[in-house]
């Protein structure tokens, strides 16, 4: 917990712009499982047993049991704890594997490429203009969150094409 809540600190004191929700809980949710070696942590985001037992319960419950992409983007972790239509669990659980899929190799390769773009530009002057270009070049973003247009910009504009091939490496990730 401490670590995860110390790289939104991190996040908040040096990044020079506002980290969206679903990015900032991403990485934050990779700082949760280490060990340590002395002084030092090694962490091991896969070995994360409390948010990898919430996603089985999720996969568990079939089809309606993981937040649709769309509005996993969309979300914050506010609304997430109060359960606003998700509950915490749901939530951090997904946004836990969502990042293994897009570092991993089993998303698409145009998706994770687009992701480490989004790393190397997170919170910065160049991620605010894509996601205000996302905006102007998207039909109907009017209702769309930034934390969706940022996605689409930098990772997938097919977002029911992502949301298929993420849940099928859900279900994988459990085996």
């Amino acid at each position: 917990l401490l670590a995860h809540e110390g790289l939104h600190q991190y996040l908040a004191r040096f990044f020079p712009d506002p980290v969206p929700a679903w990015a900032n809980e991403v990485l934050a949710t990779q700082f949760e499982a280490f060990d340590l070696d002395g002084p030092f942590p090694t962490f091991t985001s896969r070995r994360n047993y409390f948010r990898r037992n919430n996603l089985r319960e999720l996969v568990t419950a079939g089809q309606d049991g993981l937040i649709p992409l769309v509005d996993l983007l969309s979300m914050d972790a506010g609304q997430a704890v109060r359960g606003i239509r998700y509950g915490s669990r749901a939530y951090y659980a997904q946004i836990w594997s969502l990042v293994l899929f897009l570092m991993d190799g089993s998303a698409p390769a145009a998706c994770q490429d687009g992701f480490r773009r989004l790393l190397a530009d997170l919170g910065t002057e160049r991620m605010k203009m894509a996601i205000r270009a996302q905006r102007v070049t998207t039909s109907d973003s009017a209702g769309m969150s930034d934390g969706e247009l940022l996605f689409r910009h930098y990772i997938s504009e097919d977002l029911s094409a992502t949301d298929r091939e993420y849940r099928a490496f859900a279900e994988a990730l459990l085996r």
